[in-house]
């Protein structure tokens, strides 16, 4: 883990310290059981080999995804940088690639997302459409009321630091395994109050269906910063293309901000507290590398640049998550 202080303009590894108190297991590495190989069937992690788990009855590495629920557990990340791992609890949504995800006031809502064998060599998919709520180390709660989304992985997620109001774009679904993906265009948000989920009118506009999602709640407007327009599993098409949707007037427009980042996917977005600036960190680029850089927006100058760093900086990563800590400006 890595943490940037915008103040100072260092980036530096840390362990052990993420934004909230707590996170979906994540992961994203670019490798897979070898094609001439044939999973091996598992019960627990223990019967894996290193560098593997046990992923939908098969030892498998990590899916190549932009979040991972890895055998339902959470782990705590207290402030203080003391790890505490919560007691397993039986059910939950179980391991899955591709899950939309928010924290709210210390609840993990997870929605939707990939099941079954992943990988570049092949496998099948399975898209979920369940709704999962984890509350403080209590366990696990599906919840089938609240209108939540339609069936989908792979939709964009942003909080409301202060209302506590989540907004979910986009994403994609598929009739069965091997077949095209579909793309989805819909917006839509969830209140803590009321517990339910609500589409958004959008009365002008469109916006590509996967990509970074950010709030600028100063200014009442989400970011969509680049995303995958591919239709096939083991494709990639990013596009460069920087939405902005007006929360008031429910339109979409295209960003007229100069230097934008080149075309990616599998990134990830925020604005500061500020509301002064927008950071988007890693992706995997066109040409199949993946960017090592961070880039900021400066929302008051309608500008991009490439932020220069001090420190030990992380390697390049896509499906790596950004969060901020509170009142630290990091």
């Amino acid at each position: 883990m890595a943490l940037y202080d915008w103040k100072s303009g260092i980036l530096a590894g840390k362990s052990g310290i993420l934004a909230g108190r707590f996170a979906l297991t994540a992961a994203c590495l670019l490798i897979c059981v070898g094609c001439s190989e044939q999973p091996k069937a598992c019960v627990s992690p223990s019967q894996c080999p290193v560098n593997t788990s046990c992923i939908g009855g098969f030892c498998q590495h990590a899916p190549f995804s932009d979040a991972a629920i890895s055998n339902g557990e959470i782990v705590e990340l207290d402030p203080d940088v003391v790890t505490v791992e919560c007691a397993a609890k039986h059910g939950g949504p179980g391991p899955r690639a591709e899950a939309s995800g928010a924290v709210i006031s210390g609840e993990i809502h997870a929605l939707g997302g990939e099941a079954g064998i992943t990988g570049r060599c092949g496998g099948k998919l399975d898209v979920q459409q369940d709704y999962w709520v984890h509350t403080r180390c209590q366990g696990w709660a599906k919840r089938e009321d609240g209108d939540p989304p339609p069936i989908r992985s792979g939709a964009a997620t942003t909080v409301d630091r202060v209302t506590g109001k989540v907004y979910l774009y986009g994403g994609r679904h598929r009739a069965k395994d091997g077949t095209s993906w579909l793309p989805q265009r819909d917006l839509r948000s969830y209140e803590r109050s009321s517990q339910t989920w609500k589409a958004i009118a959008i009365s002008g506009g469109k916006a590509v269906a996967h990509a970074g999602l950010a709030l600028d709640r100063t200014r009442d407007r989400l970011f969509l910063i680049g995303g995958d327009t591919s239709l096939h599993s083991h494709t990639i098409t990013p596009v460069s293309t920087v939405m902005v949707f007006d929360l008031k007037t429910k339109s979409w427009q295209l960003s007229t901000a100069f230097g934008a980042p080149p075309a990616r996917s599998r990134h990830h977005t925020l604005v500061n507290d500020e509301g002064t600036h927008l950071y988007v960190y890693g992706g995997l680029l066109a040409n199949g590398t993946i960017d090592p850089q961070l880039w900021r927006l400066d929302l008051e100058k309608n500008k991009w640049q490439l932020v220069a760093t001090a420190g030990q900086a992380p390697t390049g990563r896509a499906g790596a998550v950004l969060a901020l800590v509170p009142g630290q400006r990091r």
